[in-house]
C-alpha cells in the first residue's frame, strides 16, 4: 500500500425508463345536417414507465358545434385542453365529444397529448380526422288538388235546357263570374269584382240589380225576383215584389246567408237565427219558433228548409207533397238545396238523400253516386257536381236540362232553374291525377301549387327547375317560383295533354358527394278543347234582282271556316234572316256548300236587309263559341 493512495473516484449516470402516450381517435367519416355525431378520443400509456402531467389538446374546424363532453377521467377546459392527470404504465382514458353539424361541409378533428415523461414514440402523440357533412337535396311538395290561395282564374256559366227568354244564352266575354243562380226564366251571375249580371227574362225587372250594388258575396232567384248578400251583410233584392219577396224587412243585418223561393225570401243571420219575408200562404215565411244554429237555408215553392250547425235539417211550410217529412236519422248534413216541391240534402259522405215531389224522378238519386261536392235543384229536375268537376243531373229532360253539354269540365258551381241548368266552369282546376286548363284560357297562375318548400341546411336558397314533354302546347312553358307560385300560358287553339317534370335545385353544392337536386316529381297539364266561333266571308254585299225574275242561285255566295285546324272536321251551317219578309216567296237560305238561294215574290219590290250568321257543331261548353 502506497501511501497517499488510499482514495479513488466514479462518474454515475441514472437513466429513468420512458412512457409511450398514443392517441387513437374515432368518428363517422360521414353524416348529415340534422343528426348529431360522436367522437372517441383515446389516449393510451403503453409503458413502460408512468406517465404524469398528461395533457391533451383538442382542435375542431369546421361547421359543427360542440352538444357535450364525457371524460373518463380529468377535465375539458372551454379552450379544449383535456387535462388528464397520471397515467400508469398500460393505463388509458378516453373523451366522448358530441357534435351538431351546423351546416354542410367537411369537419377536421384532432388531437395532441404531452407529458412530463420523455416520450419514446412521438409520432403517436398527434391524430386527425375528417367528418364529411355533405349537402342534402331540398324538398317540396306538389299541391294534388284543393284550394290554390292567391289563384284567380277565368270562369265560364255555361247554360242549356229551356231558353224561352234567352235565360240559357250566356253573354259573350263573360269570364270572372264566381257564382250563378237559376230561376223560373232568368240567370244571375255573380263576378268576381263584386257586381250582379242576369240575362233572360225581365219582365219585372229581376235583372235590374241596384245601381249601388257593387260588393255582393252572393246571390240568389226566386221565380221573378233576385236576392244579393253584399260584404256588409245587408241583402239587397229586386224584381217583382207583389208579395213583398223584394222588400227586405227594415234593420237586417249581419246576414251571412241567403236564399229565395216561388215568391218568398229567407236571410241566416250571423246569430244563427233565421228571418223570412214574402208571400206566406203555407207559412212559408214563418220560421219555427226557437230555430237557431241555423248555417244554411233552401226554399222552394211554398217550403223552406235550414241546415243546422249540427248537420241535421229543419222544415216549415206546406207539406203537401210530404216536404216536412225529414227521413229519419238524416245527420251529418253540409248542403241543402229546394225547388217546387221537394228539397235535396248532401252528406259529408259526398251522398244525396232527397223526400218531396217525385213527379219527374228528381229525388230519384243516381244509384251509385258518391263524391259529390255541391248540388242544386230546379222544379222538376236535379244536379250534383263531383269531386273530380263533372257533373250528373236526373229527373226531367222535356228541353234537354238533364243533358250534360259534351266536353263539360272544371265545374266549380252549379244552379237549376225551370227546365234549364247552369254550370260555372274555371280555366284550370286540380285534380289527383294532374291540372285540367280549358284552351286560350290566357296567362295561368297558381299559387302554393309547391309547397313545403325547405332545404335542409340552413341559409340556402332554391330554384325550381321545369321541363315538359309538349312544348307546343305552350306560348309561355310552365314555370314555378321560389314561393311555389306555378305559371304558364298555353298556345293559341292548342289542346291536349303535357308530363311536366319538376326539380328543386339548391345553392348548397354538390362537394364531397353532397346533392344539391330532389328526386324528379311529375303532374299532367290537360287543354280541354274549347269550341271557337266559326269565320264567315260573303262574296258581296249588295245584291240586284228584278220583280218576278224567279228562282235566284248564287252559288259561292258564302264562305266559311269552322275554325282552327283542330276543329277542321266541325259543320258549319248558316242561319239566315231577312228584316223584309213580305219581298220573299222562298226566303233567303244558304246551303252547307255556300250557295244562297231565294225566290221574289211575285210583284213585290223594294229592299231588304239579310243577316247572316254562320254556325258550327262545336257547342258552346266551358265558354265555347259556335
Amino acid at each position: 500500500d502506497v501511501p497517499g493512495n488510499n482514495s479513488a473516484s466514479a462518474l454515475v449516470s441514472a437513466t429513468y425508463p420512458p412512457a409511450d402516450l398514443a392517441l387513437t381517435l374515432i368518428a363517422p367519416s360521414r353524416t348529415y345536417y340534422g343528426s348529431n355525431f360522436v367522437s372517441t378520443l383515446t389516449v393510451t400509456n403503453r409503458g413502460p414507465a408512468n406517465a404524469t402531467n398528461v395533457v391533451v389538446t383538442t382542435g375542431t374546424l369546421g361547421p359543427a358545434a360542440s352538444a357535450g363532453t364525457q371524460a373518463s377521467r380529468g377535465l375539458m377546459d372551454v379552450d379544449g385542453q383535456w387535462n388528464v392527470g397520471t397515467l400508469l404504465a398500460g393505463e388509458g382514458a378516453t373523451l366522448s365529444r358530441t357534435f351538431t353539424p351546423t351546416a354542410n361541409g367537411l369537419v377536421q378533428l384532432s388531437a395532441s397529448v404531452t407529458g412530463q415523461v420523455t416520450d419514446s414514440f412521438p409520432v403517436n402523440n398527434t391524430v386527425s380526422f375528417t367528418v364529411n357533412i355533405p349537402n342534402q337535396a331540398p324538398r317540396f311538395t306538389l299541391n294534388p288538388g284543393g284550394a290554390l290561395p292567391g289563384s284567380q282564374l277565368s270562369s265560364y256559366a255555361t247554360a242549356w235546357g229551356f231558353n224561352s227568354a234567352g235565360q240559357a244564352s250566356v253573354p259573350a266575354g263573360l269570364n270572372t263570374v264566381i257564382a250563378v243562380a237559376a230561376g223560373e226564366q232568368h240567370s244571375l251571375a255573380l263576378k268576381r269584382d263584386g257586381t250582379v249580371i242576369g240575362w233572360g227574362d225581365n219582365g219585372d225587372l229581376q235583372l235590374d240589380p241596384p245601381v249601388d250594388l257593387t260588393n255582393a258575396i252572393a246571390i240568389a232567384t226566386g221565380a221573378f225576383h233576385s236576392l244579393a248578400l253584399r260584404r256588409d251583410g245587408t241583402v239587397a233584392a229586386w224584381g217583382d215584389n207583389g208579395d213583398g219577396q223584394a222588400t227586405v224587412p227594415a234593420g237586417l243585418s249581419n246576414v251571412k246567408a241567403i236564399a229565395a223561393g216561388y215568391d218568398h225570401s229567407l236571410a241566416v243571420k250571423r246569430d244563427g237565427t233565421v228571418t223570412a219575408w214574402g208571400y206566406n200562404t203555407s207559412g212559408q215565411a214563418t220560421p219555427p219558433p226557437g230555430l237557431n244554429n241555423v248555417v244554411a237555408v233552401a226554399a222552394g215553392l211554398y217550403h223552406s228548409v235550414a241546415l243546422k250547425g249540427d248537420g241535421t235539417v229543419v222544415t216549415w211550410g206546406d207539406n203537401g207533397f210530404n216536404q216536412q217529412q225529414v227521413p229519419a236519422g238524416l245527420a251529418n248534413v253540409v248542403a241543402i238545396a229546394a225547388a217546387y216541391n221537394y228539397t235535396l240534402a248532401l252528406k259529408a259522405d259526398g251522398t244525396v238523400v232527397g223526400w218531396g215531389d217525385n213527379s219527374a224522378h228528381q229525388i230519384d238519386i243516381p244509384v251509385g253516386l258518391a263524391n259529390v261536392t255541391a248540388i242544386a235543384a230546379g222544379p222538376t229536375h236535379a244536379m250534383a257536381l263531383k269531386k273530380d268537376g263533372s257533373l250528373v243531373v236526373w229527373g226531367d229532360t222535356t228541353y234537354g236540362e238533364a243533358n250534360v253539354p259534351a266536353g263539360l269540365a272544371n265545374v266549380t258551381a252549379i244552379a237549376a232553374g225551370n227546365s234549364f241548368s247552369l254550370a260555372l266552369s274555371s280555366a284550370a282546376a286540380l285534380a289527383v291525377n294532374g291540372l285540367s286548363v280549358l284552351e286560350d284560357a290566357g296567362p295561368i297562375s297558381l299559387g302554393g301549387f309547391a309547397t313545403s318548400i325547405t332545404t335542409v341546411e340552413p341559409g340556402q336558397t332554391v330554384a325550381f327547375q321545369v321541363t315538359s314533354d309538349n312544348g307546343a302546347l305552350f306560348s309561355a312553358a310552365p314555370a314555378l317560383d321560389a314561393g311555389g307560385t306555378l305559371t304558364f300560358t298555353t298556345a293559341a287553339n292548342a289542346n291536349g295533354s303535357a308530363t311536366v317534370t319538376v326539380v328543386a335545385r339548391d345553392d348548397g353544392g354538390t362537394a364531397n358527394g353532397g346533392m344539391d337536386t330532389s328526386a324528379p316529381q311529375t303532374f299532367v297539364i290537360n287543354v280541354i278543347p274549347v269550341n271557337d266561333a266559326p269565320s264567315l266571308g260573303l262574296a258581296t254585299n249588295q245584291l240586284t234582282v228584278l220583280e218576278d225574275s224567279g228562282n235566284f242561285t248564287f252559288a259561292g255566295f258564302a264562305r266559311s271556316s269552322a275554325g282552327p285546324a283542330n276543329e277542321a272536321g266541325q259543320t258549319v251551317s248558316y242561319v239566315v234572316t231577312a228584316n223584309n219578309s213580305a219581298l220573299f216567296q222562298q226566303p233567303p237560305a244558304i246551303d252547307a256548300n255556300g250557295a244562297l238561294t231565294f225566290t221574289p215574290a211575285p210583284d213585290a219590290n223594294g229592299t231588304a236587309t239579310v243577316t247572316v250568321v254562320a254556325r258550327d257543331n262545336g257547342g258552346t261548353a266551358n265558354g265555347g263559341v259556335d
